[in-house]
C-alpha cells in the first residue's frame, strides 16, 4: 500500500525550485538551416545537374573547383561518356561527399555557386548569379 504525504504549497515550491532540472524546452533552439547552410545530398542530383547544363562542357573544371580529387575526375573521364554524363558523375561524387568536407564544408548551393563562378571552375559568373538568386544564397565572391 502507498502512503501520500502532503505538505503546504510553500515548501513544495521552494524545494522544487532548488532542484529543478532545465528541460529541453529551456535550451535555445538551433537555427533552422538556410539555403546557404542546408547541405545538399544525392537526392538533389537532378536539381543540381539541371542548373549546370550550361557548363557541362567544363565538367572537369567544375569538379576541381568543387575540390574533387583529380584522380577521381580522371576515372570519370576514362569512361568515355559524353559531357553531360561526366558532369552528372562528377556532381554525384560531390553530393556523396567524395572530398574533404572538413576543410571545405558539406555540399551546398553556396559552394556550387562559388565553383561555377570561379575562374578555375565554370568561370560563368552570370550562371552563378542566376543560381544564387534562385536558391537565395549570397552571390559569388
Amino acid at each position: 500500500m502507498f502512503e501520500l504525504w502532503f505538505t503546504d504549497e510553500s515548501s513544495v515550491e521552494s524545494s522544487t525550485a532548488a532542484t529543478s532540472i532545465p528541460s529541453a524546452s529551456d535550451a535555445p533552439l538551433p537555427a533552422p538551416p538556410t539555403p546557404e547552410t542546408k547541405p545538399l545530398g544525392i537526392k538533389d542530383l537532378f536539381s543540381v545537374c539541371s542548373e549546370l547544363v550550361g557548363v557541362a562542357h567544363k565538367w572537369k573544371k567544375v569538379g576541381l573547383a568543387l575540390r574533387l580529387d583529380p584522380d577521381l575526375l580522371d576515372r570519370i573521364e576514362a569512361k568515355k561518356n559524353d559531357v553531360e554524363d561526366n558532369l552528372s558523375d562528377t556532381l554525384k561524387e560531390w553530393l556523396k561527399k567524395s572530398y574533404d568536407t572538413e576543410s571545405f564544408g558539406d555540399p551546398s548551393w553556396k559552394l556550387l555557386v562559388d565553383a561555377v563562378a570561379h575562374r578555375a571552375g565554370g568561370k560563368d559568373r552570370a550562371l552563378a548569379m542566376e543560381i544564387a538568386a534562385k536558391y537565395d544564397v549570397p552571390p559569388p565572391q
